[in-house]
């Protein structure tokens, strides 16, 4: 959560679904689209879509998006606009069947002004006029327990809103589940002690919420209706803290933007994000859920730590900063994590991206390593970013300059960067005139100071030797956890 630049705070924006007015009686053209996925595809996007696709043809007088009055979910595969466009519209229109409106290709029709065939779709779509007629209100109703029999949901929803008037229907929508067909020897055994299978899937297939040990309470619409502030920004995506407002539970919302992804089949995909969600480390930030909307749009959902970043500790210069026991216990508890990714699972997991700004602090000053494996979600050149952002900043081993790939190898010099940090009280680029290679104070800290003495050396050496030049002369993650405890 490293590479982003803090911005002010700024709430999520949404945009309400405007009504659009049906089709009049006046002279024109009537145009039948269809062909988009109606579950998938709000009813504004719809309508700008073919307000702006359909613009070199005349202008659009009326347009008719046939949406369920209770729900307001758009319920038909087919809608209609009409054309005022003089001479050579209908030909205009025409010469556009089946071309592509962003993800859909649109199949169009011109219908006589009174001679309409429906489909069953607009047959039901119709049922909008005796809504009108009859004078109902539409209520929609979310939040309520979707393993529930349907009938329970109706009977209790009726019984709960008697006492505002007639109920003439109630209409209980849900998500289809999909239990994942994962083999369990693809993975460690430890790990699928925390898989929560829970992928929402809704009726044409591309939105989905898989949630992990910690997430089980998280639901797509906790995460699409959360309101939330833009706590940092990349080229690549953006970061929102966020309050869900069925739980109350703080937690940060990770947006990937669809251009930056990694362009792969879907099942290799969910492979890495059920790696990524498998993970349970006491000194990792785990992955709770993830969803993937159904234009390419990805959200990552972690904990939230209020007590901020490694950085910003080493900067504050405090009494807790220096204290030669805090900083043992902080290198201790990366380099576990660190080597839990590396050994502790089936297939070795490379951060890619360890630096200060993406280890964060409990109140006991316990470090939380973020953002591990995030590379393997992003294409080339997202991934590429990264690593000029960790080079411009320090971290960046020397031989990623000719090889495209972080390694562990490379994981451990970064590891040794963050070691030199903490007993310097400096940033990995230092642009200051002090060169000295640690706080004295550290030593005055433990009392001891012969003691100290030998140990502050020996953790020089390990640091060192994390960031020789040539990646086997690196100690791995277990030779410096060794190390470490001889200190």
């Amino acid at each position: 959560m490293d590479e982003y630049t803090s911005e002010s705070s700024s709430p999520i924006t949404r945009f309400p679904v405007p009504m659009f007015l049906p089709m009049s009686k006046e002279d024109g053209l009537k145009i039948s689209v269809q062909g988009f996925v109606t579950s998938m595809i709000p009813a504004v996007d719809i309508g700008n879509g073919l307000t702006s696709h359909f613009s070199s043809c005349g202008r659009i007088c009326n347009l008719d998006i046939p949406r369920d009055p209770i729900t307001n979910v758009v319920n038909s595969k087919c809608s209609f606009f009409q054309l005022c466009g003089g001479e050579g519209a209908e030909e205009k229109a025409l010469a556009l069947d089946g071309t592509d409106m962003g993800g859909w290709n649109v199949t169009v029709k011109v219908l006589p002004h009174d001679d309409l065939e429906f489909t069953t779709d607009q047959l039901a779509a119709m049922s909008i006029s005796h809504f009108k007629k009859t004078r109902s209100e539409g209520v929609s109703v979310r939040g309520y327990d979707n393993s529930l029999p349907s009938n329970d949901i109706k009977s209790a929803l009726t019984k709960h809103f008697a006492s505002c008037g007639e109920i003439t229907d109630v209409f209980v929508l849900k998500r289809r589940r999909q239990q994942s067909s994962t083999e369990p020897d693809q993975y460690d055994v430890e790990s699928l002690d925390h898989k929560v299978h829970n992928k929402h899937v809704s009726s044409s297939e591309t939105e989905e919420l898989v949630t992990f040990q910690g997430g089980e309470d998280l639901t797509i619409c906790d995460i699409l209706d959360a309101p939330g502030e833009v706590i940092g920004k990349s080229s690549y995506g953006t970061l929102y803290k966020a309050s869900l407002q069925r739980s109350g539970k703080i937690r940060v919302l990770r947006f990937l933007r669809p251009v930056c992804t990694v362009r792969c089949d879907a099942k290799e995909y969910s492979d890495v994000i059920e790696t990524l969600g498998f993970v349970r480390h006491e000194n990792l930030v785990p992955l709770l859920g993830f969803y993937g909307g159904n234009r390419g749009e990805k959200l990552m959902v972690h904990p939230f730590f209020s007590s901020g970043n490694l950085s910003d500790f080493i900067k504050s210069g405090g009494d807790e900063s220096i204290k030669w026991s805090n900083i043992l216990s902080i290198t201790t508890g990366i380099s576990e994590a660190l080597d839990h990714l590396h050994t502790g699972t089936q297939k070795p997991i490379v951060h890619g991206n360890l630096k200060s700004k993406n280890v964060f602090l409990n109140s006991n000053f316990e470090p939380r390593i973020s953002d591990y494996g995030l590379h393997l979600l992003l294409n080339q050149t997202a991934g590429q970013e990264i690593l000029d952002v960790s080079a411009a900043e320090g971290y960046k081993a020397p031989e990623l300059v000719k090889m495209k790939e972080a390694s562990k190898e490379s994981d451990v010099y970064s590891l040794g960067v963050i070691m030199l940090e903490l007993v310097s009280s400096k940033e990995a680029i230092n642009k200051g005139d002090d060169h000295k290679l640690y706080r004295p104070e550290i030593l005055a800290s433990n009392g001891c100071e012969d003691q100290s003495e030998e140990g502050l050396l020996k953790y020089f050496q390990l640091a060192i030797s994390c960031c020789s030049p040539s990646p086997s002369l690196r100690p791995n993650t277990k030779q410096v956890l060794s190390k470490l405890q001889d200190i």
